[in-house]
């Protein structure tokens, strides 16, 4: 994820907005959100982060580049 944040900006911007979340205070609600967050930044069809790797230089699955 450090890799493509470096090259694609707007992943930045996912992973700041769920780490707001997650600092908001405790709870299994702010927990799951914050997870949610991030899995469909990454894994989701319309993800930001899927789209830039298979759009990348990336070679293999996407299983083996991004773990939850």
């Amino acid at each position: 994820m450090q890799s493509l944040a470096v090259s694609m900006g707007i992943v930045t911007d996912d992973a700041a907005k769920s780490d707001k979340v997650a600092l908001k205070g405790k709870g299994k609600f702010l927990e799951e959100r914050y997870k949610k967050i991030l899995k469909g930044s990454m894994k989701d069809t319309g993800g930001r982060i899927r789209n830039g790797i298979l759009n990348g230089h990336a070679d293999g699955s996407l299983r083996m580049i991004v773990t939850p």
